[in-house]
């Protein structure tokens, strides 16, 4: 986790999970199979992974290029702009309680006010936005990322997060069984901005690609 007031720049990370938090700018480049988290108060430019899931949440404008082979979702306040998902993405918005599922085709994408329950078991990301503070799992096969205004605490575990929003903070359990939100092939990408998202989603399969 690295916090900057200025500009943050990350490059090359192999495996892990990165995250992090500028007050001005962050530019995240090349990450060949992680979990990319960034929260800028400007504008966020997200590039060039692998096999991941991008999470992003600007105060301004979100733009996001090039992810090899997953669905993207997106919720925003003003404008959204969704491009090339697989087969079918259905948002709803309620305003209690959300369930995310995603199979091998569609993805269905939930944003309520209150509640959100996510669950990956292979190999993706589910994200929660909340209000105060975030938490940051990572397992060994998938990651579970929740997005809030001020903290950040990042846990490893080896199996299974499931993640409860509320107003003001996140708390996680470990279970083996209950499942909310499961996604059992790529990936799925939820990026939640206050005015303007913007999403780009390319073709190639997983592996890496030039720069």
């Amino acid at each position: 986790m690295v916090r900057a007031e200025s500009d943050v720049h990350m490059v090359r990370a192999e495996s892990d999970v990165h995250m992090v938090r500028a007050e001005s700018d962050v530019h995240m480049v090349r990450a060949e199979s992680d979990v990319h988290m960034v929260r800028a108060a400007s504008d966020v430019h997200m590039a060039r992974a692998e096999s991941d899931v991008h999470m992003v949440r600007a105060e301004s404008d979100i733009h996001m290029v090039r992810a090899e082979s997953d669905v993207h979702m997106v919720r925003a306040e003003s404008d959204v702009h969704m491009v090339r998902a697989e087969s079918d993405v259905h948002m709803v918005r309620a305003e209690s309680e959300v369930h995310m599922v995603r199979a091998a085709s569609d993805v269905h994408m939930v944003r309520a006010e209150s509640d959100v329950h996510m669950v990956r078991a292979e190999s993706d990301v589910h994200m929660v936005r909340a209000e105060s503070d975030v938490h940051m799992v990572r397992a060994a096969s998938d990651v579970h990322m929740v997005r809030a205004e001020s903290e950040v605490h990042m846990v490893r575990a080896e199996s299974d997060v499931h993640m409860f929003r509320a107003e003001s903070d996140v708390h996680m359990v470990r279970a083996e069984s209950d499942v909310h939100m499961v996604r059992a092939e790529s990936d799925v990408h939820m990026v939640r901005a206050e005015s303007d998202v913007h999403m780009v989603r390319a073709e190639s399969p997983h592996g890496q690609s030039s720069e």
